[in-house]
């Protein structure tokens, strides 16, 4: 396992984002320490390179920007037809492995590198959700308000309570009568 030696950042920033991203892949079900820590240690390596470059954003910011890059690229690989905005595509990614309660299934498969095992992927592009038809313009022509008047709706209302009370009196009725025998 590499090390992690930042040139640039306090050791109380570049620990704040370790702890981010643990807490990070933690949500996203990676729950093992060895494969978090490998994830985590090559995401502060890339976010301490690009820091060195660009002192004035913070290592958090840094690393959290390589998380979700990170995401999307592995997405990617899952769903290759899948042409969408990298925030949608790990928003659908994020379902999927939540429906297909894949971190429990593949420990270590999350972010991982290298091959994705084939049964992983097909289960993953299985459980894929499409929102839906694609939004269309559509034209509403407008109505007459109900002419139905206040009087007509009391008039129902009390046909109703008049049915379901007397109903529930013969009801009693009909009890009280076997009782009584």
């Amino acid at each position: 396992m590499n090390g992690f030696n930042p040139q640039t950042g306090t050791a109380e920033e570049w620990n704040a984002a370790y702890y981010r991203l643990e807490d990070y892949l933690r949500a996203h079900g990676v729950i093992s320490k060895i494969h978090q820590s490998q994830i985590i240690l090559r995401l502060l390596n890339r976010a301490a390179n690009k820091h060195q470059q660009t002192p004035e954003h913070l290592p958090l910011e840094l690393a959290l920007r390589e998380v979700y890059m990170e995401m999307a690229n592995w997405f990617q690989r899952i769903f290759p037809d899948l042409s969408a905005s990298p925030a949608r595509l790990c928003s659908v990614g994020r379902v999927s492995l939540y429906l297909a309660n894949a971190t429990e299934r593949w420990p270590n498969v999350f972010l991982a590198e290298g091959e994705l095992p084939p049964d992983f992927v097909q289960t993953m592009q299985e459980t894929f959700l499409q929102s839906g038809p694609d939004l269309r313009v559509s034209t509403m022509i407008p109505r007459s308000p109900n002419p139905a008047t206040e009087t007509d709706f009391l008039k129902e209302a009390w046909q109703r309570l008049d049915q379901f009370f007397s109903v529930k009196l013969l009801s009693w009725l009909w009890v009280w009568l076997l009782l009584v025998q």
